[in-house]
């Protein structure tokens, strides 16, 4: 067996004899040098564990402030369609609060267009469409048609647009709203549109929305405290505690 190495010379590289102190690279080198390839690999799988974990160890609240660090427009657009999403309980009118709501679903649509969840997109987008036919149910009650029409329209667009879990709970928020803005009852119709807020929470953290997110607690808190002052259970209540408050104060 000829025993050499590559040189660089002038003309290229050539094969040089090698020394006869040289020692032979033979099958009892290989177990040393797969020992060594083996301790580099384990150690790039080591930091790679730790970079992952390092992620992890961020809190939601810090890892969606960095996204909307990184996106000022889609900071800018969440921050608009919070304030429209946490405010349109303290509306007393039906349509007020449904004007309020288109609001809260054009301005998450841009923002969530911006962050890349397009289910949410679509959801939104059709929701406001929705919610415009929703206003005039009262006076005209034809256009029910043309509301429940949209409904498979938004079946479509979750499944077209599927990403996993943000669009299944995007989805389900829709649809408890989308039978909320059909109800002409004031109460039926603020229990239904609260009752789609918690999937919009989890699905705003899931997408690092700290506006979704923030204006998810926020209409959860008014809408409940709205909620409970409009209930003919709590009305009866405190009916009844006003007039011994009165004798009380009388006495």
């Amino acid at each position: 067996m000829h025993r050499g190495y590559v040189a660089p010379d002038k003309d290229g590289l050539r094969l040089q004899p090698a020394d006869s102190d040289d020692p032979a690279i033979g099958d009892r080198d290989r177990p040393t040098l797969e020992d060594v390839s083996l301790r580099v690999e384990s150690d790039d799988v080591a930091v790679g564990d730790e970079d992952v974990a390092t992620a992890l160890d961020r809190c939601p609240m810090e890892r969606m402030l960095a996204v909307m660090a990184d996106n000022p427009a889609a900071a800018v657009a969440g921050l608009v369609a919070m304030v429209c999403f946490a405010t349109w309980p303290l509306f007393q009118a039906r349509w007020t609060m449904l004007m309020a709501y288109i609001g809260n679903n054009l301005g998450f649509a841009l923002h969530y267009a911006l962050l890349g969840h397009w289910t949410a997109v679509a959801m939104n987008g059709l929701m406001s469409v929705q919610t415009v036919v929703a206003i005039m149910l009262v006076h005209q009650p034809r256009l029910r048609w043309a509301y429940y029409a949209l409904m498979p329209v938004l079946a479509l667009a979750s499944v077209v647009t599927w990403q996993g879990l943000p669009s299944f709970l995007a989805a389900a928020a829709t649809t408890m709203s989308t039978i909320g803005r059909m109800q002409t009852n004031d109460t039926v119709l603020r229990v239904l549109l609260l009752a789609s807020t918690p999937f919009w929470a989890v699905h705003d953290l899931l997408a690092g929305s700290a506006p979704g997110l923030i204006a998810d607690v926020l209409s959860m808190a008014i809408g409940a405290t709205m909620l409970l002052r409009h209930s003919p259970a709590v009305r009866i209540a405190l009916d009844r505690r006003r007039p011994a408050t009165s004798r009380l104060a009388a006495s």
